[in-house]
């Protein structure tokens, strides 16, 4: 999202000078950043590691504006706004942080900058509602817009997919980390019986990736859960699948989610802080209330008649590029 967001100021705003400031150039995808832009590369693995550099960076770049999309950064330049005042701040929050708090082993001490964070940027931009309300919980909050993740402007009509009667296809992608809930997934459809075979493939890596291949063998669901890696093209082959399962603790706005309904294939997720709630509906899936109750419900997934066309057309519609482009445009024009 921050590279579409990028790309779109440099369109618009003609007489801008933008530059590009990364941490890392780890999963950084170059060639979608549009040419001339200037583009600066710290390359170092901690990002509060880099506060020096940065903030001799935006002391010798004096830029007007700044925008951050990791909390980790929003942080960060928030403690640099402290020192220099002279930059407007917009920060955009990725995820519902005292949710994240409880999964990860952050400080005592994150929970305090968080919320100095959200009392020293000049404007916040929230993914969700659920992100919204998580954060006026930390700290009374002004200046602030909810902007959805968006889908890519073209996405062809979804091809309908030939049903298999006796296989029911599912796939997930996602971090193999703790917070996407792949452990409990895993274990849910163990249990799982019924007259006709089911196969989970899982797309992504991370550090749970060896415990959660481990968990599946000594399971003995190995033979319906697939580990199938990184794969940048999985988009290409949605269509093949029956079902996306979201099974996580918490999320910001799951993009695979909204990606994979803009192809038209339908969603089922556990009930979880971070957006789900706002984005399926009737139309596109259900919502469960853990992983036990999704893989129960599985045997009657073919009585759904779900209308592929109709999902595609609701999430290019409410989840469409052109509206985002707009939102944030908005939010970065207030400043200019």
């Amino acid at each position: 999202m921050f590279i579409k967001v990028v790309n779109w100021v440099d369109e618009h705003f003609v007489d801008v000078d933008i530059r590009v400031l990364l941490i890392s150039s780890k999963g950084i995808n170059y060639s979608k950043i549009r040419p001339h832009i200037h583009i600066d590369v710290l390359d170092i693995k901690s990002i509060f590691r880099s506060i020096i550099k940065v903030k001799r960076y935006i002391k010798d770049y004096k830029p007007d504006i700044v925008f951050s999309t990791i909390t980790q950064l929003n942080i960060m330049l928030s403690l640099i706004k402290l020192v220099s005042k002279n930059f407007v701040l917009i920060s955009r929050e990725t995820n519902v942080i005292t949710e994240e708090f409880k999964t990860n082993n952050y400080p005592f001490y994150y929970l305090w900058l968080y919320k100095l964070s959200l009392k020293v940027s000049d404007f916040k931009v929230f993914q969700s509602i659920d992100m919204l309300e998580d954060a006026i919980k930390v700290s009374n909050l002004d200046n602030y817009k909810i902007i959805n993740n968006c889908v890519d402007s073209v996405v062809d009509r979804p091809k309908m997919k030939k049903k298999e009667l006796d296989t029911l296809n599912l796939i997930c992608i996602g971090r193999l980390e703790k917070q996407k809930g792949f452990d409990r997934l895993i274990k849910s459809i163990q249990n799982f019986y019924s007259g006709f075979e089911l196969k989970l493939d899982i797309y992504g890596t991370g550090s749970e990736s060896e415990s959660l291949e481990k968990l599946a063998k000594d399971l003995n669901c190995g033979y319906r859960v697939n580990f199938k890696g990184y794969d940048d093209k999985v988009m290409s082959i949605i269509n093949e699948y029956d079902l996306f399962i979201l099974s996580s603790l918490h999320e910001g706005f799951p993009n695979a989610m909204i990606e994979t309904l803009s192809y038209g294939v339908p969603v089922w997720s556990v009930d979880c802080k971070g957006g789900v709630n706002e984005i399926i509906n009737d139309t596109n899936g259900r919502v469960f209330r853990d992983t036990d109750e999704l893989v129960q419900n599985l045997v009657r997934f073919k009585e759904y008649s779900y209308d592929r066309d109709l999902i595609w057309m609701d999430a290019t519609t409410r989840f469409s590029e052109s509206k985002a482009r707009t939102e944030y445009l908005e939010v970065i024009k207030r400043f200019l």
